[in-house]
């Protein structure tokens, strides 16, 4: 009996030490891994991302970038509008109450205009960097608050 346990030992420590090592990962880094080409150039289809927990509705911030929770699936795009502005998509470009965004937030966003709408409180307008191929807020509606799982950090690799 002592033989057969000191034989199987080294296998249950190396699968303990392997869940331990899986769980402080997942709990210090917070790794996903990008799915398609809708955050390009900023991150490109399977790069690890570095994400975090750490947030609340009001630490948020226009220009983060997010992964929440789309009909079951993860995605993540980029905060465009906050919670009570008022977003409009037109003539390529976003309007935030009225006034016309930065350059840099909206190379071709008018592949689909999305007349003046009014965000609830905790709903996000979200957007892909890549405005072309992003299935987005402009076809999906307000992201909802409570169906953000991460704000995303930055390239793990």
């Amino acid at each position: 009996m002592q033989n057969r346990l000191k034989a199987v030992m080294p296998y249950v420590i190396s699968i303990i030490i392997g869940i331990l090592v899986a769980v402080i990962v997942k709990l210090i880094f917070c790794p996903l891994i990008i799915r398609g080409e809708s955050m390009e150039p900023t991150y490109h289809d399977s790069d690890i991302v570095r994400c975090t927990t750490d947030f609340t509705a009001e630490t948020l911030k226009r220009g983060e970038v997010i992964a929440y929770n789309n009909d079951g699936k993860i995605v993540v795009k980029r905060i465009i509008a906050l919670p009570g502005e008022e977003i409009a998509v037109m003539d390529r470009y976003v309007y935030i109450d009225g006034v016309r965004m930065d350059k840099e937030n909206v190379d071709d966003a008018g592949i689909l205009a999305v007349k003046s709408v009014r965000l609830e409180v905790n709903e996000y307008f979200c957007l892909g960097d890549n405005r072309e191929k992003s299935r987005d807020s402009r076809y999906t509606g307000p992201v909802q608050y409570e169906n953000i799982r991460y704000r995303v950090e930055g390239l793990l690799y």
